[in-house]
């Protein structure tokens, strides 16, 4: 008996820009989450120099696909 494949979550991650240091800790984590097979879509790999961020978000909304939303704030 085989186990059927197991499809990779989709998620979506959302953060205070913040310091750079903040932004490198986001980075991080979402390297973290790839390498675990996690389907991520973020910002800093999936947005192309010169769109819209807003615009992005609501692509990324309007497509139905995404799972999970992870939400990072910064103390400030």
């Amino acid at each position: 008996m085989t186990t059927p494949p197991v499809e990779a979550v989709k998620a979506m991650v959302s953060y205070a820009w913040g310091t750079p240091e903040h932004q490198q800790r986001v980075r991080t984590l979402v390297d973290h989450l790839i390498d675990n097979g996690i389907d991520v879509t973020f910002d800093k790999y999936d947005l192309r120099d010169g769109d819209d961020v807003n615009r992005f978000m609501e692509q990324v909304a309007a497509q139905g696909d995404i799972q999970k939303v992870i939400a990072i704030c910064d103390p400030n």
